[in-house]
């Protein structure tokens, strides 16, 4: 109607995590009332498995994310040091007794070296890793080591992701690491307007070259965190 107040189109929302991870975010956006939006899973990755040496019997572990907790083993209550709440979750579940950075790298290389434990640290992980954890650790005079216990496999955009980044419709496009928005610059340029919600800076900053019309971080490096702001830009 002329004169009349023009409603906002609503975004195409993209997730490209692992199926499960994506239908998991779905369910945690209706439960904070969000429903009717326009969304479209086409992961990005999947895991495989690395073959790696047994962790030797006494050492603690640290975990940086789910996926690395379920190439553990059982948790048999050995301790376990979890960047964030959903990878401490997960790893309590495995039956680990958890100590909880509650946010990223940077936080939990802060709550080890400040805990100086006296057992011998192992940091189960993927191939690519957003930081030298042990590095850090071992400069600290801490015993620590790492081991690769999967890696991502990427996969290529499904169709009718690469028609929503080629189309004029706005694009939601929620990231959580570094290695996933550089799988994506790789598929790219995009013609789409896309919104960036990244899980950290450095998620940001692995996103610029999809030239994104904005960006925006989450408060905390956390899935709950996450779903806040994807939920707020959609409702």
């Amino acid at each position: 109607m002329a004169g009349g107040r023009v409603t906002p189109e609503r975004p195409i929302l993209l997730l490209t995590r692992p199926e499960a991870g994506s239908r998991a975010f779905l369910e945690a956006l209706t439960d904070r009332g969000v429903t009717g939006v326009t969304a479209i899973v086409s992961p990005l990755f999947d895991y495989e498995a690395v073959e790696h040496a047994l962790v030797e019997p006494g050492a603690d572990l640290i975990f940086t994310s789910g996926e690395a907790v379920r190439h553990a083993g059982p948790g048999a209550g050995r301790l376990a040091w979890c960047v964030g709440d959903h990878t401490a979750r997960t790893a309590a579940a495995a039956g680990f007794v958890t100590r909880n950075a509650g946010g990223d790298a940077n936080d939990l290389i802060a709550l080890i070296r400040s805990a100086k434990p006296e057992r011998k640290l192992v940091h189960l992980r993927g191939e690519v890793s957003a930081a030298d954890i042990c590095g850090a650790l071992s400069v600290a005079g801490l015993n620590c080591s790492d081991r690769i216990v999967y890696r991502k496999i990427p996969k290529p955009l499904a169709e009718d992701a690469d028609a929503a980044l080629m189309g004029k419709t706005p694009v939601l496009l929620p990231l959580f690491s570094p290695e996933t928005a550089t799988l994506l610059v790789d598929q790219g340029p995009f013609a789409a307007p896309i919104t960036v919600c990244a899980l950290s800076e450095n998620v940001a900053r692995a996103s610029v070259p999809l030239d994104p019309v904005e960006v925006k971080i989450s408060a905390k490096p956390d899935l709950a965190t996450m779903v806040r702001l994807v939920a707020g830009l959609i409702a």
